[in-house]
C-alpha cells in the first residue's frame, strides 16, 4: 500500500474510533439506567456512576454540549466510514495495495507481450520491455552488439523499475528471463530494495511454438508487425539456451 494511503487509513481508524466513544458512553448509560430501574433516568444513572456536579447533567447542558458532540461525532463517523470504504475499494481494484514488479518469462514468441498488457490493463501497470526499446532505436540492425545492448537496458530497467514502484504503481517487465542467473539475479535485486516481485511463466508446447514463430516470422517479412525475425539459426540458438524455470521458481504459470 503506498505511503499516503496507509496514513489516511489510520488517521480514518482513530477517527472513527474517537467518534464512536460517545455513542458508547451513552449506551452504557443506557444500558445501567435500565437495569437500575426505569425511573433512573440518563443524567441520574450518570451521575449514580461518576458522582459529578448536578450541573453538568442540566438540560442546558444537554442540548449545548451533548447534543452538538453526537451530531458532529456521528457526521466524523460517516465520513471516516466512508473513507476506509473507499481505500479497500481501490485496493481490490488493483488486485493489491502494495506495488509489486512481475517478471514474465517465455520463450521468443510466446506470448509474453500480449499477456504483460493483459497484465497492464489488470494492474494498471507500467510495461518495461527491452525488445521495444532495441526495435525503435536499431530496427532489425543491432548486429553483433545486440547482446551488450540488452544487458546495459536490463540494469537500466532495473532501476527504472524500482523508482517508478516508489511512486505507488506497478511494473511489467517483458523480457524473457531465458536463463536461471538471470531470474536469481532480479530476485535479488527487488528484495535488496524491498520489492515485491513475481514470476509470470508462459508455457507453450513446441508444436505451437513452431506455428507461432512461422506466423510472426511472415507478419515481420510483410510489414505487419514490429518484432525480431526469428530464422533457423536464432531459433536453434534459443532453443539451446533457454532454461526453463522450475516449478519453486514460478508464481504463476500460464498455459500457451
Amino acid at each position: 500500500m503506498p505511503e499516503k494511503n496507509k496514513a489516511v487509513k489510520i488517521i480514518a481508524f482513530v477517527i472513527l474510533a474517537i467518534s464512536l466513544l460517545p455513542w458508547a458512553f451513552t449506551l452504557c448509560v443506557s444500558i445501567i439506567s435500565f437495569f437500575a430501574g426505569t425511573e433512573v433516568g440518563l443524567f441520574e444513572a450518570t451521575k449514580m456512576v461518576y458522582g459529578a456536579d448536578a450541573f453538568m447533567y442540566t438540560w442546558v447542558m444537554y442540548w449545548f454540549v451533548f447534543t452538538p458532540v453526537y451530531v458532529i461525532t456521528a457526521i466524523t463517523a460517516i465520513i471516516s466510514t466512508t473513507v476506509l470504504i473507499v481505500i479497500k475499494k481501490k485496493g481490490a481494484s488493483s488486485g493489491d495495495d502494495t506495488p509489486k514488479v512481475i517478471m514474465t518469462c517465455g520463450k521468443i514468441c510466446s506470448g509474453k507481450s500480449t499477456y504483460a498488457r493483459k497484465l497492464r490493463d489488470e494492474y494498471k501497470a507500467v510495461i518495461l520491455s527491452v525488445d521495444e526499446i532495441t526495435l525503435a532505436l536499431f530496427g532489425q540492425d543491432a548486429g553483433e552488439k545486440h547482446s551488450e545492448y540488452v544487458a546495459k537496458l536490463e540494469e537500466y530497467l532495473f532501476d527504472k523499475s524500482a523508482e517508478i514502484i516508489g511512486t505507488g504503481t506497478n511494473v511489467v517487465l517483458d523480457w524473457g528471463f531465458w536463463k536461471k542467473n538471470e531470474r536469481d539475479c532480479a530476485r535479488s535485486f527487488y528484495k535488496k530494495h524491498g520489492i515485491p516481485c513475481e514470476l509470470h511463466f508462459i508455457l507453450i508446447s513446441d508444436e505451437e511454438w513452431d506455428r507461432r514463430l512461422e506466423k510472426r516470422n511472415s507478419d515481420v517479412a510483410a510489414g505487419r508487425t514490429n518484432a525480431y525475425y526469428v530464422d533457423d539459426g536464432l531459433k536453434a540458438k534459443f532453443r539451446e539456451m533457454f532454461e526453463p524455470p522450475e516449478e519453486n521458481e514460478c508464481d504463476v504459470v500460464i498455459k500457451a
